[in-house]
């Protein structure tokens, strides 16, 4: 919506509608399509849009997207006692995205972390203590 010139305000009001409806697997493949064709459009990723942490280019919704996605597929698969190691490059991707641990702190998207993160600790382990995790 965003990046198609929705305000932040009609992009927030959707978090109270049910996105998942009657089949969850299908409403997800849906919107991964409507991600995937709004960011594949030309021009999309040097497009500005205006979400709520800021004035943001396409690239950097798309880096905020990758980030939410890797941090809730950790999340859920910790839930669900699932393997939790996520891939490698994703990992090393978000965590080139300092700024977006930032506006998401000040936002209330992410916990501070947990502390220092330990020395020694895997970059997975360094993406989740940012993102205000336990690993």
């Amino acid at each position: 919506m965003l990046l198609h010139g929705a305000t932040t305000d009609e992009a927030e009001a959707t978090r109270a509608v049910d996105h998942l409806g009657d089949d969850p697997v299908a409403s997800f493949v849906a919107t991964a399509a409507e991600l995937r064709a709004a960011f594949g459009e030309p021009g999309a990723l040097a497009r500005t849009a205006y979400h709520r942490a800021g004035e943001r280019t396409g690239a950097q919704l798309l880096g905020m997207q990758v980030l939410d996605i890797a941090v809730h597929t950790w999340d859920l698969a910790r839930a669900i006692s699932a393997g939790e190691s996520l891939d490698p490059d994703v990992v090393a991707f978000a965590l080139t995205l300092h700024d977006t641990f930032d506006a998401g702190r000040q936002r209330g998207a992410f916990a501070p972390p947990p502390g220092t993160t330990p020395a020694g600790s895997s970059a997975q382990a360094r993406l989740l203590y940012l993102a205000g995790r336990q690993p």
